[in-house]
């Protein structure tokens, strides 16, 4: 049958005068180009379908208050649909939405945080909770942080130069900051009388800081709460330093006496922090 009506086209062609294989050519022509129109077509309701599903899926992430996905989805949609009607709509919304983004990611970073302190709250690191003394030697409720081991460096004068340092922390709160310096690693702390330093900080990210400090007919260095830096006091910029954790170092400058100096370093601060806690049942930097 099939043998049939091929002999009756071919009979059919060759009597209107066209060569059967010029037939099948323009036949195959235009098969071709139908084939090529279809997919166009396909091609632009792709377009335009995936443009609308697209900005729909965008709505629906912004309805559902996922704001950090639906940047993403935008930044997409930029980069797919770039004149799309849809992308002038959201760069309309775009500064709320980042608003809105970024305080999302707060969150999320927080819950992050608090559960890392959750699961590691008893992990004081170098640190530990001791408590002052009162007139008979007997320990009060009034607590403070320092290092479970001293912190060691050195120090030089007109006298010596880079000898023994040891570092003892006094930290009551973000604003009672104090450090003592030992010399030669003896028994007892440098005491002054009108006594002003410059104390130049390192932090873990490697920004540094130039702080002030004070001792005052005291044993100790006490950290500015007079002074501020970026509006904080410079006894509250150390603070937050050392909440950061991580290695921070330390060069202490008499500002009277330029030669007399202290180097030392915090090899690790990190879970400060927790002992932060421990000792106010507070976490001051969230």
């Amino acid at each position: 049958m099939k043998k049939y009506l091929l002999f009756v086209t071919t009979l059919l062609v060759a009597g209107c005068g066209i060569n059967p294989d010029e037939h099948n050519r323009v036949v195959a022509q235009r098969d071709s180009l139908e084939t090529v129109v279809s997919q166009l077509k396909v091609k632009i309701d792709e377009l335009e379908n995936g443009e609308q599903r697209m900005a729909g899926k965008i709505e629906t992430l912004i309805s559902d208050q996922n704001y950090i996905e639906a940047l993403k989805q935008i930044d997409v949609l930029k980069e797919k649909h770039p004149g799309s009607p849809s992308v002038v709509n959201f760069n309309s919304r775009i500064a709320s939405l980042k608003q809105k983004a970024d305080a999302q990611q707060a969150a999320i970073d927080k819950h992050v945080r608090d559960s890392i302190r959750m699961a590691n709250l008893n992990n004081l690191g170098i640190w530990k909770i001791n408590y002052f003394v009162d007139k008979f030697n007997e320990p009060t409720k009034e607590g403070y942080i320092t290092s479970t081991k001293p912190i060691y460096g050195t120090f030089s004068n007109t006298a010596t130069q880079d000898s023994d340092l040891r570092v003892e922390f006094i930290i009551a709160s973000k604003k009672s900051v104090a450090f003592q310096l030992y010399e030669y690693n003896r028994n007892n702390p440098v005491k002054g009388y009108d006594d002003e330093y410059n104390v130049y900080v390192q932090d873990k990210n490697g920004k540094r800081y130039e702080l002030r400090a004070h001792n005052y007919s005291s044993d100790r260095l006490t950290m500015s709460t007079y002074n501020t830096l970026g509006g904080k006091t410079h006894a509250a910029v150390l603070h937050d330093i050392l909440m950061q954790g991580g290695n921070i170092k330390f060069r202490v400058v008499d500002r009277d006496r330029s030669s007399t100096q202290y180097n030392f370093e915090i090899k690790n601060a990190d879970w400060y922090d927790n002992a932060y806690y421990k000792l106010t049942g507070t976490y001051p930097n969230d």
